[in-house]
């Protein structure tokens, strides 16, 4: 398996991987130019990527044809988390919508977020699509 980052000799092959996941409606390129993605035998077998708010960056893109072993998620994490603090962000976070998520997050050292006080698009989470989801956040200090 190798871990590239995205350049312009991959990143079509990134963006034919995000076309055939159904739940993706948009592709954003500047989520796609921080990715990074797993491939093994020359084929994208998934990507992990962010978008920035401020100094933070939410993970985005977080794709895989299979259940990723814990070593290529910490790997990816590792090598996403220095892309990210070489932006200059201080903090990480992540939206899990079922429990093998969470669990995935807080094993990489992520800490649940407070719900109180969390606005998607100027809604309020407990009115949004993703009240039953989990927030969570990681300190890049």
């Amino acid at each position: 398996m190798e871990f590239n980052n995205i350049d312009s000799s991959n990143y079509n092959l990134l963006k034919l991987f995000l076309t055939n996941v159904p739940s993706i409606k948009e592709i954003d390129d500047d989520i796609i130019n921080n990715a990074i993605i797993a491939l093994d035998n020359n084929k994208i077998i998934g990507c992990i990527s962010y978008e920035e708010y401020g100094l933070k960056g939410l993970i985005r893109y977080f794709i895989f044809k299979n259940i990723p072993n814990s070593m290529t998620c910490e790997y990816l994490f590792n090598n996403l988390e220095d892309k990210i603090m070489k932006k200059g962000l201080n903090e990480i976070i992540g939206i899990a919508f079922d429990d093998i998520t969470r669990e995935l997050f807080k094993n990489l050292g992520f800490k649940e977020v407070e719900k109180e006080n969390i606005y998607i698009d100027e809604t309020r989470l407990e009115n949004s699509k993703f009240r039953n989801s989990t927030f969570l956040s990681k300190s890049l200090n």
